[in-house]
């Protein structure tokens, strides 16, 4: 059962994460300060959440 589990785990907190840090490290070595703070729209969360749920 934690075999079903683990894919999904790391599909909806891993993943992303991960592919976060990697935006913010490369920004930071590009521009040289941190990448900047945006909140997503309502929409953006809702169309992650639809793109997250169907893979």
């Amino acid at each position: 059962m934690f075999a079903k589990l683990l894919p999904g785990i790391v599909d909806m907190v891993l993943w992303p994460a991960v592919r976060r840090r990697t935006a913010r490290e490369s920004w930071r070595a590009e521009h040289g300060e941190p990448l900047p703070k945006k909140r997503p729209t309502p929409m953006d969360a809702a169309v992650r959440m639809v793109v997250r749920v169907i893979h």
